[in-house]
């Protein structure tokens, strides 16, 4: 990697581990000359002008970034951009993405697309399938106008099939059957040959990506199902292993069943979830936002908060830890705090759920800074 690819990517993977462990991960830079960069490198012709794809470049970079929550970066002197993307199945293995642009023909703009990560924590197919992840959404028919392509849910990638039995590639095939009436979302829906999860036998996974959309790049939770044999269940994924939660959660599927049947179940769940409305609250102090919390408005489930002590009322963080709202190494929990400022609806039929009394909605939305983490 160059420089600035290596100073991108060592920041990408403290904030894997911070996340993770809750460890700052002072020896990833040190660590990362040690592994081998490998990358993957693709050609593209779009037929819009320079200024409008440099945009669509930066959002779609940005949209794609997930749990590292980082807006893709532009050089103009260079036509450069560059950002990291979460690859790779696990969802956060850090990948390092290069698009530089140049005038094309007939007004149009050519790129040049790369995909760049470690080897030993990444491998040549995270790369490639990084690179090819990206440019499938800069070449979206529709994506210059702020809309979504219609798009064939659930597909998976044709390098994956190989590892797919035929019962598995069926049940691939009736899912998509069933969602192929869903209109076009901000929601991608996802099929992988296999899931990190420990199992002595590696499940299907089929899941979906939920974000806020008018903050394309906050990724707010995975949502999957696992098929094992005759028997299907699903449930809040792990943000990076894809694996289901030891205590399932109220909305949880556990169905046996013939492939056809265990389709049809999983299509409707995921509809439902889907549906689910998703609230976001805001606790103010001296008019910034130093805490946030988005929830499922119907179970009151959080999905993932941040808390920035720097910005919170004097020793109010002192208070929280002292009465147990802590979790792991330190993320303080936002259910400790007073009643919110406010609240936005994000997405999903908010007349199903129940928002917290006394709290005025609200349309705005300030800037949010911190380290956002999955709520317990």
């Amino acid at each position: 990697m160059a420089k600035e690819e290596d100073d991108l990517w060592v920041g990408a993977m403290r904030t894997l581990l911070r996340r993770t462990t809750g460890t700052r991960g002072w020896l990833v830079r040190p660590t990362s000359k040690l592994f081998k960069t490998v990358a993957h490198e693709l050609d593209l012709a779009l037929p819009w002008p320079m200024d409008a794809v440099t945009g669509r470049v930066e959002s779609v970079l940005t949209s794609m970034s997930q749990i590292f929550d980082h807006p893709a970066q532009s050089d103009t002197e260079r036509c450069r951009i560059r950002g990291i993307v979460a690859g790779a199945i696990k969802g956060g293995m850090p990948v390092v993405v290069t698009v530089d642009l140049s005038p094309g023909q007939a007004g149009g703009t050519t790129l040049k697309l790369r995909a760049a990560a470690k080897g030993l924590i990444a491998n040549q197919r995270t790369a490639e399938k990084a690179a090819q992840a990206v440019a499938r959404r800069l070449t979206q028919p529709d994506g210059m106008n702020g809309t979504f392509a219609a798009h064939t849910w659930f597909e998976f990638d044709p390098s994956d099939a190989a590892e797919m039995s035929d019962a598995e590639l069926a049940f691939a095939a009736a899912l998509r059957a069933h969602s192929s009436a869903w209109t076009p979302t901000d929601v991608d829906g996802d099929i992988a040959a296999f899931a990190a999860d420990g199992m002595a036998e590696q499940p299907l996974v089929a899941y979906v990506s939920l974000i806020d959309p008018a903050d394309r790049g906050r990724f707010l939770l995975h949502a999957g199902v696992h098929l094992l044999g005759d028997r299907v269940r699903g449930d809040r994924l792990h943000s990076q292993l894809f694996s289901l939660p030891e205590c399932p959660s109220s909305w949880a599927l556990d169905s046996v069943g013939t492939r056809d049947q265990l389709a049809e179940l999983s299509t409707h769940w995921f509809r439902r979830v889907l549906d689910k409305p998703i609230v976001l609250y805001v606790w103010l102090h001296d008019g910034y936002a130093y805490a946030a919390r988005y929830t499922f408005a119907d179970t009151a489930e959080t999905l993932i908060q941040c808390y920035t002590r720097e910005l919170a009322p004097p020793g109010q963080a002192e208070e929280l830890i002292a009465a147990g709202h802590v979790h792991g190494r330190g993320w303080i929990q936002t259910v400790g705090l007073p009643t919110p400022s406010c609240y936005l609806h994000i997405r999903g039929d908010l007349t199903k759920g129940t928002v917290l009394p006394g709290i005025p909605a609200t349309t705005q939305r300030g800037p949010i800074s911190g380290l956002w983490y999955e709520g317990q």
